[in-house]
């Protein structure tokens, strides 16, 4: 601990993710938050004082970097990031953070910007916040290699990490990044077939992306990619129809190949889930792996799938164009005999239900019950991350999931955990939302082709006023010496925007104080 950096006082936030252009931007705050970052470069002049960017801090796959990851063209990238009207206030409450006394900046990567690790990418912003200036720029620390950031608030142990390294389907090859910046620093030519990203990256570039152009509110989905590709599937399934399953859905195609296996319909040695010896076999067990209880009753009570639409046709017509392919012989094949294989046979079930009330079907088994917004929810993230990190930590501090936390790790013992939620749009489906009577007056939101009409939309569930779909939450991590100890907490921020004075409030039942003396058993 003697080796850590030691503050008076840390401020975390999380997956703040600038990138889009805009009317598709998720952060819907960044002069809020350009004003809190000001706020934090003033307030207590004589502590020494950090702000912890946890991780998902850019978002270049809401980027047209024409891959997965901007090589060449990262300049480009942040030149527009920093210059956007959404986020410039940002860049300028960092830049006048750095600047002041006793202040210190962590950037620490996540998965939406791993462009972070490259040096590229870390000299623009270096450039950007503190010129050439070299007690500046000794102000600022990247965290970008993977493992976190580690320091000391007073004599308590702070460990602050993004927290997709516990998610399968959003970890990220720290070895193949390091190749990748190795290559870039050292001249050599990089083809953009040699990285091969995640499975979380390669849905939101190959799918989520096109969708959202025409349902935006899919950007606003937490990312559990196992319960966001029902809805996805739901919304466009003419959009998976020219997707090899097991290259974009590894993960879930090598559980998928061992029970397929399991059942005797795909050989001991195959590699491809689609070899099947029994497609509609396949398809029922695959209903089951994939989808959730809820959409899949409506799938199996739905009959068969209709013949392809006039949407239908023209996504087959926009795929054949972006593969270089013969447009009406793709359109006449898709019309005509759909798509061969058991995922093929997935997609024209799904196909085949009312889209209304497979997708509240699918949104219900995602949400599961509203104590998915509950601070003490001991989710699968706070599991994971807990089983990592030594009992000599006092206070982990992690993001990703876009839901906040405060949790005392164990009663007999002062070990707290924090999730920073996020400074994005956060889309609550309460269940009350989901009731069948109510539902489609939600969807006809959701449907929406805009950001705004979305963040203005309001259902009236039986309560007598109509309570909006996104909920306007933006978060902070705060942990400081105090004079019982190390105290930290979960704020809310509000106002900081057209002259409102910013004010943060700490969250009901959110601060712990880590005593001074008191013994880990």
């Amino acid at each position: 601990m003697s080796l850590l950096p030691t503050y008076d006082e840390i401020n975390v936030v999380s997956d703040i993710h600038m990138g889009g252009e805009p009317g598709f931007q998720i952060l819907r705050h960044g002069e809020r938050l350009g004003t809190l970052i000001e706020d934090l470069a003033q307030r207590s002049p004589d502590r020494d004082v950090a702000l912890i960017l946890n991780g998902d801090v850019i978002d270049s796959l809401a980027e047209n970097i024409g891959g997965y990851v901007a090589m060449e063209n990262g300049e480009r990238l942040m030149d527009r990031i920093y210059n956007d009207p959404t986020f410039k206030p940002v860049w300028q409450g960092l830049g006048k953070f750095v600047r002041a006394p006793k202040r210190h900046l962590i950037i620490v990567a996540g998965n939406h910007d791993i462009e972070l690790y490259l040096p590229g990418i870390e000299r623009s912003i270096r450039q950007r916040l503190a010129g050439g200036e070299p007690a500046l720029n000794g102000t600022i620390t990247f965290a970008t290699h993977g493992t976190g950031y580690a320091c000391c608030v007073g004599p308590a142990r702070v460990y602050c990490t993004h927290g997709n390294e516990v998610d399968a389907w959003n970890h990220v090859d720290h070895r193949q990044l390091a190749e990748l910046g190795n290559a870039l620093s050292s001249g050599k030519t990089i083809e953009k077939e040699d990285w091969c990203p995640n499975g979380g990256t390669r849905l939101v570039v190959d799918v989520m992306n096109r969708i959202k152009h025409k349902y935006p509110f899919v950007d606003l989905l937490k990312p559990e990619i196992k319960l966001v590709v029902p809805i996805l599937l739901v919304l466009e399934p003419e959009l998976f129809k020219g997707i090899d399953f097991d290259d974009v859905f590894s993960i879930a195609a090598g559980w998928i190949r061992g029970k397929m296996k399991t059942r005797g319909l795909l050989s001991a040695d195959a590699e491809n889930s689609q070899h099947v010896s029994d497609p509609a076999a396949a398809t029922e067990l695959a209903l089951d792996e994939l989808l959730g209880p809820r959409l899949c009753e409506g799938i199996r009570a739905g009959g068969s799938s209709p013949p392809a639409s006039e949407d239908d046709l023209l996504l087959a017509a926009e795929r054949a164009v972006d593969n270089n392919e013969d447009v009406l012989a793709s359109i006449e094949e898709d019309a005509a005999e759909g798509t061969l294989g058991w995922f093929g046979m997935l997609v024209d079930r799904v196909r085949g239900v009312d889209k209304v009330d497979a997708l509240r079907r699918a949104i219900l088994d995602w949400v599961k019950d509203d104590g998915t917004f509950d601070i003490d929810n001991r989710d699968d993230c706070f599991k994971d991350l807990i089983k990592r990190v030594s009992d000599d930590v006092d206070f982990v501090i992690a993001g990703h999931t876009h839901l906040e936390r405060a949790i005392k790790i164990r009663e007999d013992v002062d070990r707290f955990y924090y999730n920073c939620g996020t400074w994005i749009r956060l889309l609550r489906l309460k269940t009350a939302f989901l009731k069948e009577d109510v539902f489609p007056k939600v969807y006809e939101i959701l449907k929406s082709d805009s950001m705004r009409a979305i963040d203005e939309g309001a259902v009236d569930v039986g309560e007598g006023h109509a309570q909006p779909l996104v909920l306007d939450q933006t978060s902070l991590v705060r942990i400081a010496v105090c004079d019982e100890g190390v105290k930290g907490e979960l704020l809310h921020i509000r106002g900081g925007e057209a002259g409102d004075e910013l004010d943060a409030q700490p969250v009901p039942n959110s601060t712990f104080v880590k005593k001074p003396g008191v013994k880990k058993p």
